[in-house]
C-alpha cells in the first residue's frame, strides 16, 4: 500500500547516510498481539530495545481535509526536549513535502484528555493523545507521526496516485531527518584504499560502516563481466592475489575494483571514486 511504499523509500534513503541503522517496527503479519493498542505499544518497545534515537510513524490521512501535517509531542514538562525535537524536525518534514506540491496543515499536538491513568505522564503533566508518541515518550524516545495527505481529497489523491510520489515522499522525509541530525549523504559506502601493493598482489582496506558483510569484485575493463571474490567478507581488508577465475594479477595492468556492504536485505551503492587501480610494475612491499 501507499504507506508501506513511503516507508520503504524512507528506509532506503536513510541507509545512504552515514551512521544510520533503520529498525522497522511493523511485523510482517501486520500486527503484534490481538489489538491495535497492544500493537502500537509493542512497536515502541521494539524501538526502545533497539536504542532508537527517533521514532517515525508514516500515515495517509482521510476524513476530510487537504494537505500534509506532522504530529509531534505536546509541550508538557515530561521530557520537554522531545517537544522541541518535534518542532524542529517536523518543520523540516513539512517544508520538504510542500516542495512536492502539497499544502501544509502545520504541526499538530493533542492531549490525551480525561482523568484515567493514561491521561498523565509520571510528573503529572498532560500525556499525548497518539499512542506512538505517548508510549515512545515514556520510553525515552522522541516520536513524530507524518500524515502524507488525504486519500479522500481530490487534489491530494491525484498527487498520491502518481507512480513516483510515494518514493519521493519517503526520500523527502529521510532528507528532512538527515538535515535535522546533521547527517551527510553518501558516506555510508565502503571507500577502499590500497593498503599494500606487491608484485602480483593488491591489498585493499576500508573504514568500517554499519553493515552485516561486504562483497569484493574486480574486472580488467568496462567490457568485461565482474568477477566476485566473496559475498561474505566480515573484515575491513582483503588481499587480491589472483583474479577470482584463478588467473594472476599482472604488474603494470589496471583493474577496476568495487567494494559493497550488505544491510537489511540490500547492497550499498558503489563508491564512484578511486575504483581503477594499476598494479605497479616496480612494486614496493
Amino acid at each position: 500500500d501507499l504507506t508501506t511504499a513511503i516507508t520503504d523509500s524512507f528506509a532506503a534513503r536513510l541507509q545512504q547516510y552515514a551512521g544510520i541503522t533503520v529498525v522497522r517496527t511493523r511485523p510482517t503479519n501486520g500486527m503484534y498481539g490481538s489489538s491495535q493498542t497492544l500493537d502500537l505499544i509493542a512497536r515502541t518497545e521494539t524501538a526502545r530495545r533497539a536504542g532508537a534515537n527517533i521514532f517515525v510513524s508514516n500515515h495517509i490521512n482521510a476524513g476530510g481535509g487537504m494537505g500534509v501535517e506532522v504530529w509531534i509531542p505536546n509541550a508538557s514538562s515530561y521530557n520537554y526536549g522531545f517537544h522541541t525535537t518535534g518542532v524542529n524536525l517536523g518543520t523540516r518534514v513539512l517544508a520538504n513535502l510542500q516542495q512536492l506540491g502539497f499544502s501544509s496543515r502545520g504541526l499538530q499536538t493533542r492531549d490525551y484528555g480525561g482523568t484515567s491513568g493514561s491521561a498523565y505522564y509520571p510528573d503529572g503533566s498532560n500525556a499525548d493523545y497518539l499512542s506512538v508518541i505517548r508510549n515512545s515518550r515514556t520510553r525515552g524516545i522522541p516520536a513524530i507521526l507524518i500524515e502524507h495527505g488525504f486519500i479522500d481529497n481530490w487534489a491530494d489523491a491525484m498527487r498520491l496516485q502518481n507512480s513516483s510520489m510515494a518514493s519521493r515522499m519517503g526520500q523527502a522525509d529521510a532528507d528532512a531527518l538527515a538535515s535535522y541530525y546533521g547527517l551527510r549523504l553518501g558516506q555510508n559506502v565502503p571507500r577502499f584504499y590500497v593498503s599494500r601493493m606487491r608484485s602480483g598482489e593488491i591489498q585493499i582496506s576500508w573504514q568500517s560502516i554499519q553493515v552485516e558483510r561486504y562483497t569484493i569484485a574486480i574486472r580488467r575493463n568496462e567490457r568485461e563481466s565482474w568477477q566476485t571474490y566473496t559475498y561474505n567478507c566480515l573484515s575491513t581488508s582483503y588481499d587480491l592475489t589472483r583474479m577470482p577465475d584463478g588467473s594472476p594479477l599482472e604488474d603494470g595492468k589496471t583493474y577496476e575494483i568495487v567494494v559493497q556492504g550488505y544491510k537489511n536485505g540490500a547492497w550499498t551503492p558503489v563508491d564512484d571514486a578511486a575504483r581503477w587501480i594499476t598494479l605497479a610494475a616496480n612494486p614496493q612491499g
